[in-house]
């Protein structure tokens, strides 16, 4: 994002952004969806390219965190722990 403009994702449908370095936080309307109690890890590479990852899974946005599609990515073959 920038130096004043923050991301948060919360978990279904919820996010959340600061444009005043997190003084204050408003809803910010995005299609993102997780499960809730689940905190994703969210990087974004500039303004609009952004990630979030939980979980093994990949999602990508570019449009500043609006819509997100999520990524096939390969499994790892391993199988949790009581699954």
């Amino acid at each position: 994002m920038s130096a004043t403009r923050w991301f948060q994702l919360g978990g279904f449908d919820e996010a959340y952004e600061t444009t005043d370095s997190g003084k204050s936080w408003h809803a910010f309307a995005s299609d993102y969806q997780q499960a809730a109690g689940i905190q994703p890890s969210v990087s974004f590479a500039d303004q609009v390219v952004g990630y979030a990852t939980v979980r093994g899974s990949i999602a990508r946005t570019v449009d500043g965190g609006h819509h997100w599609v999520w990524i096939a990515t390969p499994g790892t073959g391993v199988t949790p722990v009581g699954g």
